[in-house]
């Protein structure tokens, strides 16, 4: 029998270097040729999309611009499409409703949006984004998903602590988060915590854990990394915090600023009128 991978775990932005089986080594060579490829290719296409726009009418550009990308190997998909697809096949595929024997069950909150997008709303939000990413065909996926993803510990703990994103690796949103510095999973199922706070040059690796984890233990491992991190995240709001309050106390003053020149003006417009009727009844009849 096929020995399970247990999972490895990393609770600093500074990513260890995994342990990896002689399998996962052979495959990682065997897709340099294609990862490659799928990068100079997609610059190309870049490249040439811009000297296109840069000759042709701007009508003819838009048409061409409306056409959907292809790449070696298909159309890169939509990735707000893709995220849906994703959301609704886990729903569909993992959680339990009341009629199953072993009772109903729930699934973490993903966002329907791009990656980018969910860390821009991390970010807004101030948050961590716990990222999960797919690999349907893995061994471990299903009942990773099912005994682990829809724990209700879990499930609370997410909507409490972080926002969720999810993708499947076979998309072209998930597949450039997986190529994304920090993250670059080594196995899976993957799941990790990013931090893209305020100031930042990019999101950070706060935690990830690569391999097949029980409820428990991915618990453990989150509760630990945001511990760490409690004081940049407190920091962070403080000073949105205090951002908020300067900018509702500049809008009273803004506001009572108005209110004075409103007042002045309006006095003005008084006298000026009582001085025109004196005026009027000081004429010879």
């Amino acid at each position: 029998p096929r020995r399970r991978r247990r999972a490895t775990m990393t609770t600093t932005t500074t990513r260890p270097v995994p342990f990896r089986s002689n399998n996962d080594v052979v495959g990682g060579i065997l897709s340099i040729p294609f990862r490659i490829v799928f990068a100079v290719a997609g610059a190309a296409l870049r490249v040439a999309g811009g000297v296109l726009s840069a000759v042709l009418p701007a009508s003819i550009t838009r048409r061409v611009r409306a056409l959907p990308p292809v790449t070696i190997g298909g159309e890169i998909d939509d990735p707000v499409v893709a995220a849906a697809a994703f959301i609704a096949d886990f729903n569909d595929k993992y959680v339990r409703d009341d009629d199953d024997d072993a009772g109903a069950s729930s699934a973490p909150a993903f966002l329907p949006c791009s990656h980018a997008d969910a860390l821009r709303e991390a970010k807004r939000a101030i948050k961590f984004l716990f990222v999960y990413l797919h690999a349907p065909e893995h061994e471990d996926t299903d009942e990773f998903c099912v005994k682990t993803l829809c724990d209700a510990r879990v499930v609370a703990f997410l909507e409490e602590h972080a926002l969720a994103w999810g993708g499947d690796v076979t998309t072209s949103d998930a597949f450039r988060l997986a190529g994304v510095a920090g993250v670059r999973p080594s196995a899976y199922p993957y799941v990790a915590l990013l931090q893209n706070a305020e100031g930042a040059s990019g999101p950070e690796l706060v935690m990830a854990c690569e391999g097949a984890i029980d409820p428990v233990g991915l618990l453990e491992v989150m509760t630990t990394a945001i511990a760490e991190q409690g004081d940049v995240v407190e920091a962070a709001r403080a000073r949105r915090t205090e951002r908020d309050e300067a900018r509702d106390i500049r809008a009273e003053q803004d506001a009572a600023f108005l209110a004075s020149l409103e007042a002045d003006a309006k006095r003005e417009r008084d006298a000026a009128a009582a001085v025109d009727e004196d005026d009027v009844s000081a004429e010879p009849a």
